[in-house]
């Protein structure tokens, strides 16, 4: 197994989001990423990072971008960590309960767009729209959450 990598630490204002999203998009394509892939990252980047500006502690995170190659195949592992309150980890905690035990993907993400509170829905989006596979990981007030793509080939995405 084989890992290539980025590390960004950064203070997110909230315009920066964009420029970070398309830095990444850029990056991926680097790393041999092909353009659907690289798309869901960079929908991934912005909506995390659009998290970090709004309730990372003194706006700063950390992204780590990965692709984990292992034979022919390869995963783009998108991770970002920050710093956020307890009621917001509290929060981040429910909205994840919430993806797991509720509907598929698509229409859990169409429910929380019909709804007034749409908390959660950035990673909402990241599940349907960038078909990423989410986990969360907490150490006190310390949040790391890792968006997965599915298995790919350099090759057959090379073709899309």
């Amino acid at each position: 197994m084989s890992s290539q990598g980025l590390e960004l630490a950064l203070t997110v204002s909230p315009r920066m989001v964009s420029t970070v999203r398309r830095f990444v998009d850029l990056v991926a394509e680097q790393m041999g990423v092909g353009a659907d892939i690289s798309r869901r990252v960079a929908l991934t980047v912005h909506e995390l990072f659009e998290n970090v500006a709004k309730y990372g502690q003194q706006r700063r995170g950390v992204l780590r971008l990965d692709v984990e190659t292992e034979g022919r195949q390869h995963k783009l592992l998108v991770t970002v960590k920050n710093y956020t309150s307890r009621s917001q980890v509290d929060r981040l905690q429910q909205v994840f309960q919430a993806m797991e035990t509720g509907p598929d993907a698509l229409t859990y993400y169409f429910t929380l767009l019909r709804r007034q509170d749409q908390s959660g829905l950035g990673l909402a989006r990241i599940r349907a729209e960038g078909e990423m596979q989410l986990s969360l990981a907490v150490s006190g007030e310390e949040v790391s959450i890792c968006a997965t793509s599915e298995p790919f080939s350099p090759s057959e995405e090379i073709q899309r």
